[in-house]
């Protein structure tokens, strides 16, 4: 498990590291202004159906399906069920896309309340997610082309791709901006270009491996049946789950600005999450249903508490750490051009309050695998039912005092339940359990982990002695802060038996011999 989780996640950190200067260089072209928000609208809108058709409901029904029909029938087999959903999907998007062009103003308006019709950040989030719909439909197929590969257990394309989008959307505004009405109108086109070229890379990929599948003609054999009657929860699974997404933005389209320091705070917390969590999720998927549809089941349930493990033991840490240095982290990053203090000040704030729900976060990803594998998708739709209406409740219940904070207390405080169902469910129906051995190690992890609170108390008597020898204080502070951080968290793993030091050198050698 570590092997295939170190590939998704070395490149996931490679593309969300890129994703950082992207961001840096949206923040200082675009502030947290009008234009901000509607960009980062116009770009939800595709986010927000990728992640309910595509990412979500699709690669969970797909990949146990395609991954056993594999194991069972052979690659002939597999190839012929993958021609007829790439098919399906081609025939409901293509329309989708359209009619979703057509009634854009209405669709605007409801996801964002608090943009006046007349207003600048309404015309021009109509205007921008116009241009950014059709990158829906290139999304879709760059994932289903993706849940092959990680059916075969190729990973490195799939998860190198995002790459391709953000190095699209740097050079947009490096190179193009100037060829556009606004920076805003070249970075949706920069999304369109990404898209093509993630769509490319892993259909190639899938042609190398010999698995090349091409759309035809659909007919609704028995296996389309069956991946049809587990994405119907899946979507509705995924639609709740992005509902959360959605009632976020509706209440802060009312906040000025609250839309983009939402969006930068949760890129932020985003980038553990798809290191470790995704990471977990796209590795383990694929393993866990072909070890459950073959005769392996005792490996995959190891692997499964593997997999759990790895994600709390990473999650935990980047959480405290995010915590303690949310605003000098902002201020480096983002502070500059366009962005004020002010942003930097009500940024920091969102993005303590999503770090508390991280480790859920983290969690959740790893245990969904664990009913998707054993083609389960109804369970996972409750447990985010519940989750959202906690959601919900919650920002009602804070966004009064607390603002936008709030929402993104809320979202933390909804992630918190959907983990801790799914831990109570996993169990009770035996697909993993936990062990005095798991609560230890748990409890060593928060040990280790606790002491990072620490850097937030000392980074402004740092910063001063920083600022004494010359410039770049801020920076140099952020870079000793996250240094002596990870070091002291690896320390004191070590010293409580968190991993222990042959874990460290097995796992090394594995890696370096793949």
């Amino acid at each position: 498990m570590f092997a295939p989780v170190a590939t998704v996640g070395g490149l996931t950190l490679a593309s969300r590291a890129l994703g950082l200067v992207r961001d840096l260089l949206i923040a200082a072209a675009l502030g947290a202004g009008p234009l901000a928000d509607a960009f980062f609208l116009a770009l939800r809108l595709p986010n927000l159906f990728r992640a309910l058709f595509a990412e979500g409901a699709f690669s969970a029904a797909f990949v146990p399906v395609f991954a056993a029909r594999l194991e069972q029938e052979g690659p002939d087999a597999a190839r012929a069920f993958g021609a007829a959903v790439a098919s399906v999907l081609l025939i409901v998007l293509v329309p989708f896309t359209l009619l979703a062009e057509w009634l854009m103003p209405t669709v605007v308006a409801v996801l964002a309340p608090g943009f006046p019709e007349t207003g600048e950040r309404f015309q021009a989030a109509l205007s921008l997610a116009r241009i950014t719909f059709p990158y829906l439909a290139l999304i879709t197929m760059t994932a289903f082309f993706a849940a092959v590969l990680n059916a075969i257990f190729r990973f490195a394309a799939a998860a190198a791709a995002p790459l391709l989008l953000n190095l699209s959307l740097i050079g947009a505004l490096l190179l193009a901006a100037g060829w556009f009405e606004t920076p805003a109108h070249a970075l949706v086109w920069g999304v369109l270009v990404g898209g093509v070229a993630q769509l490319a890379l892993v259909s190639v990929d899938c042609w190398r491996a010999g698995m090349p599948i091409l759309p035809g003609r659909p007919r609704l054999t028995p296996e389309l049946r069956k991946f049809g009657r587990l994405m119907v929860p899946g979507v509705i699974g995924s639609g709740v789950t992005q509902f959360n997404v959605v009632i976020g933005t509706m209440f802060a389209s009312v906040v000025p600005g609250a839309v983009a320091w939402l969006n930068y705070a949760h890129h932020l917390v985003h980038l553990p999450i798809a290191v470790v969590g995704l990471a977990v999720r796209t590795a383990l998927l694929p393993a866990l249903a072909r070890r459950l549809h073959g005769a392996d089941a005792a490996t995959g349930q190891a692997e499964q508490q593997q997999a759990t493990a790895i994600a709390l033991g990473l999650s935990v840490p980047a959480a405290v750490g995010l915590w303690a240095v949310a605003e000098l982290a902002i201020e480096v990053l983002f502070e500059r051009g366009s962005f004020t203090p002010a942003d930097t000040v009500a940024t920091a704030a969102a993005l303590r309050a999503y770090a508390w729900g991280l480790p859920a976060m983290v969690l959740a990803q790893a245990l969904v695998a664990s009913f998707f594998a054993r083609f389960d998708t109804s369970t996972p739709v409750k447990v985010a039912a519940a989750a959202m209406l906690v959601n919900v409740a919650f920002i009602v219940l804070l966004m009064p005092t607390l603002g936008h904070v709030g929402i993104a207390l809320a979202q933390s405080v909804s992630a918190c339940a959907q983990a801790g169902l799914l831990t109570v469910l996993v169990v009770r129906r035996g697909y993993a359990r936990i062990s005095p051995e798991a609560v230890g190690k748990g409890i060593r992890v928060v040990l280790a982990a606790a002491p990072l609170v620490a850097l937030a108390y000392v980074a402004d008597p740092l910063r001063a002695e920083f600022a004494a020898v010359g410039p770049f204080a801020g920076a140099a502070t952020l870079a000793v802060l996250v240094t002596s951080g990870v070091a002291g968290f690896a320390v004191l793993a070590l010293a409580f038996g968190v991993v222990r030091r042959g874990d460290v050198t097995a796992a090394l050698r594995r890696f370096r011999s793949r």
